[in-house]
C-alpha cells in the first residue's frame, strides 16, 4: 500500500479547489502518513491566465503550510514544495523565487512551449490552446519540450521529474519516434546519474486511462534503478491518493522502488 501521496495542489494555484486543511484531513481519512503540497512556480511565462504562484502568495502558502503541519504533526507528515517550470531563458529568476523559502522538495515540470503572443500550455485540453499546438505543431513541440527538460536537469536539481511524458495528454496521436526514444533515454541517463526520482502520477489514469509516464518509461527507470515518487496531482480534496492501488500495483510488478 502507497502511504505517502508528494502532488497535491492548492488554492493558491488559481485553477486547484478546496483548503489547505483539506487535503490534510483527505489525506488522514483515506489512511495516507505523509504529504507533500506542490505549489506551481513559473517565470517569465506570458499565459492569459496565471495558473502559477505570486511571491506573495507563495509566502501566504508556506505560512499556512507551516501552521498545518504543527497542528496535524501526530497525525500526518505534511512537506511543503514547489513544482518548479521549466523557463530555461529566466532560470535566475527561478532560482531567486526557490530561495524565498526552505522546501522540503522540489518537482521539476515543463508546461509552457515560447510563443510570440500566449506561450502554448502542453497540458491544456482547451480548443484555444490545441489550436495553438496544432499551429506549432507536434512535430516541433514534442522534442522542444524533451530536450528542455533534458537541458534543465543540467541546470536545476529537482527532487524529482514531474509527469514525464504529459504532453501526450491530449494528443494521443503522437508518434514515438527513434528520435523521441531517445530524447527519453538521455532523460532518464541523466536522472539516473543524478539521483533524481521519476514521478508515477495517477491523475493520468483520469486522463488517459494510464499513469504518467508510460509503462515503457517505467520498466526502463526500473532498468536504471530511478526510484519513484507516487502523486496524485490532486486539484481537489476528493483526489488525494486516487488510483494508488494501481501505483502500487505496478512498482510491484516492474520491480521499482518508492522514492
Amino acid at each position: 500500500m502507497i502511504k505517502r501521496d508528494f502532488h497535491m495542489h492548492t488554492k493558491y494555484c488559481r485553477h486547484a479547489e478546496g483548503e489547505m486543511q483539506d487535503y490534510v484531513e483527505s489525506a488522514i481519512a483515506k489512511g495516507l502518513d505523509e504529504i507533500c503540497f506542490l505549489a506551481h512556480l513559473e517565470s517569465g511565462i506570458k499565459y492569459y491566465r496565471e495558473n502559477w504562484l505570486s511571491d506573495d502568495e507563495l509566502n501566504k502558502y508556506y505560512q499556512h503550510g507551516c501552521e498545518l503541519r504543527e497542528k496535524y504533526a501526530d497525525q500526518l507528515k505534511i512537506n511543503l514544495g514547489i513544482e518548479l517550470g521549466v523557463n530555461l531563458q529566466h532560470v535566475d529568476a527561478l532560482k531567486k523565487r526557490l530561495a524565498l523559502h526552505p522546501w522540503d522538495y522540489v518537482g521539476m515540470s515543463f508546461h509552457y512551449l515560447e510563443h510570440p503572443e500566449y506561450d502554448v500550455n502542453v497540458c491544456s485540453g482547451s480548443s484555444h490552446n490545441k489550436k495553438e499546438m496544432y499551429a506549432y505543431t507536434l512535430e516541433k513541440a514534442v522534442p522542444e519540450y524533451l530536450r528542455t527538460l533534458n537541458a534543465a536537469l543540467d541546470i536545476l536539481q529537482p527532487d524529482f521529474l514531474c509527469h514525464l511524458d504529459v504532453i501526450w495528454r491530449n494528443y494521443p496521436e503522437i508518434v514515438v519516434t527513434p528520435e523521441i526514444d531517445t530524447l527519453f533515454e538521455n532523460i532518464l541517463q541523466k536522472m539516473a546519474a543524478k539521483g533524481i526520482a521519476l514521478e508515477i502520477n495517477t491523475s493520468g489514469f483520469f486522463h488517459r486511462n494510464q499513469q504518467y509516464p508510460s509503462r515503457k518509461i517505467l520498466k526502463r527507470a526500473a532498468e536504471l534503478k530511478i526510484p519513484v515518487s507516487v502523486g496524485s496531482d490532486s486539484h481537489s480534496p476528493a483526489d488525494v491518493g486516487r488510483y494508488f492501488d494501481k501505483a502500487a500495483q505496478l512498482i510491484s510488478e516492474l520491480g521499482l522502488t518508492q522514492f
